[in-house]
């Protein structure tokens, strides 16, 4: 399965989980307009819910010209702004450096790549495919404690990450891929190893679960 796919045809962008199916299309004058969400629809394009006609109050953009049947007030944007000729609650209004405060979304361009993808600030999301790509790096995966003019240092495969795992991102990652249990196990192996050559203190729930002490045979 195609988890994200763009018919070229249609223009549309159909988004899939094994749950549900979000579409979304780009309409006259690169209008994105939201279709669907909900049940898998498996291939079919819910492109026929949307009908233009002429709505008499609700107005039409400068590139419409006489076309009466194209407004921004009855269509179901994908994301609205203010000004534009779309009188319900917007999602969007900005000041220009002008004092105006008109804001017309257009789409542009779009891109689809395989894999995880992060932004700053948010939760990464993964998918299914990069289970098994996480799993085989937790194989190569080494962490180990220092110490260097008194202060603690955490070595990954070597190298010093002590600032770098208290970062946000960092943060997030570690969130989004605790679920995978490669990686559950792989932080049991290491909190083994860590408890029997170094004095520890560990914190958290997953690691009270399992017994990390260090006991002679």
């Amino acid at each position: 399965m195609e988890w994200i796919k763009y018919h070229e045809a249609e223009k549309v962008f159909d988004l899939r989980t094994e749950h549900s199916t979000y579409q979304m299309q780009v309409r006259e004058y690169d209008t994105l307009v939201h279709l669907y969400y909900g049940s898998p629809v498996g291939d079919a394009l819910i492109t026929d819910r949307i009908v233009c006609v002429d709505r008499g109050f609700s107005g039409n953009p400068y590139e419409a010209e006489k076309d009466k049947t194209f407004s921004l007030d009855t269509l179901p944007q994908e994301y609205t702004a203010y000004g534009n000729g779309d009188y319900r609650i917007n999602g969007l209004e900005t000041e220009q450096a002008d004092g105006s405060d008109t804001a017309n979304l257009k789409f542009e361009s779009y891109e689809i790549t395989k894999g995880k993808y992060s932004l700053k600030g948010l939760p990464a999301m993964f998918a299914k495919e990069d289970e098994a790509a996480i799993s085989d790096a937790c194989k190569t995966v080494e962490v180990s404690i220092a110490y260097e003019n008194g202060e603690q240092q955490v070595l990954l495969n070597g190298e010093d990450v002590s600032g770098l795992i208290r970062t946000e991102e960092v943060g997030n990652m570690a969130s989004a891929v605790s679920g995978y249990m490669p990686v559950r196990e792989k932080l049991v192996e290491l909190q083994k190893q860590l408890a029997a050559n170094e004095n520890v203190i560990m914190d958290g729930r997953y690691s009270g679960s399992y017994n990390s002490v260090k006991s002679s045979a």
